[in-house]
C-alpha cells in the first residue's frame, strides 16, 4: 500500500476523557497512538526497508457558549513521530468565534502551527460553504485563518462567502507544478448562491 512495500502490521488506540463544567461550557482531551510500518530510506536504490513508525497525538479543547449570539472554541493540539530512534514533533493552536445575528451567521478562525515534518501536519476541521468540508493539513511553521459569512435573504435565498489565508515562515514559494505559487501567502475565496423554488 502507500508507502508500504512489503507485508506490514500496526495498531491504533484511543481515549477520550469529557467534562462539562456547566450546560455552557464543554472541555474535552484526547489521546491517540498509532504505530504502523512505511518504508524508511536503504542503503541502496533497489532496496526499501520498512520500519515501525509510532504517532502519539495529544487534543486539549474547550466550548463556551458566551450567550445565544457568541460562542468560542479554543483547542490546542500536538503530536509527536518516533521512527528509527528518531523523534520529531508538531503543535497547532486554534481560536474559533462563532457569532448568530439575526439574519448573519459569521465564523472566523486564527490559527498558529509549527511542525517539524510532514509526519506531525496538523489536521483541523474547518468550517465552509453548503456542502462542501475543509480538513486542511497545518504543515511547517505559519499562521492560518479563514472567515465564512452567511446571509439568509428571504426564506429562499441564502448567500456565502469563505475567505482563507495561509503564511507561511521560511518559505519560497508553495506546491508545485502548475499549483506553485512563488511566494509564502496562499489565499483561496468561495461564493455560494441557494435559492429554493419551493
Amino acid at each position: 500500500k502507500f508507502r508500504v512495500d512489503a507485508p506490514s502490521a500496526g495498531y491504533e488506540y484511543m481515549a477520550r476523557a469529557n467534562y462539562q463544567l456547566r450546560k455552557t461550557t464543554n472541555f474535552y482531551a484526547l489521546f491517540r497512538t498509532q504505530v504502523k510500518d512505511i518504508n524508511t530510506a536503504a542503503f541502496d536504490s533497489h532496496t526499501n526497508l520498512v520500519s515501525a513508525g509510532t504517532k502519539t497525538n495529544y487534543i486539549l479543547n474547550a466550548d463556551h457558549h458566551i450567550n445565544d449570539r457568541w460562542q468560542i472554541k479554543s483547542r490546542l493540539q500536538f503530536s509527536t513521530y518516533t521512527i528509527n530512534g528518531i523523534k520529531t514533533g508538531g503543535i497547532a493552536l486554534v481560536q474559533d468565534v462563532n457569532v448568530t445575528l439575526e439574519k448573519w451567521n459569521l465564523s472566523g478562525r486564527v490559527a498558529l502551527f509549527d511542525t517539524d515534518d510532514y509526519e506531525n501536519r496538523q489536521f483541523v476541521f474547518e468550517k465552509d460553504v453548503l456542502y462542501a468540508f475543509s480538513i486542511p493539513a497545518y504543515q511547517g511553521i505559519g499562521l492560518r485563518n479563514y472567515l465564512v459569512v452567511q446571509y439568509r435573504a428571504s426564506d429562499k435565498l441564502r448567500c456565502w462567502v469563505r475567505f482563507a489565508r495561509t503564511s507561511y515562515r521560511h518559505t519560497a514559494s508553495i506546491s508545485s507544478g502548475l499549483e506553485e505559487i512563488a511566494g509564502n501567502v496562499k489565499s483561496d475565496i468561495k461564493l455560494q448562491m441557494m435559492y429554493r423554488f419551493k
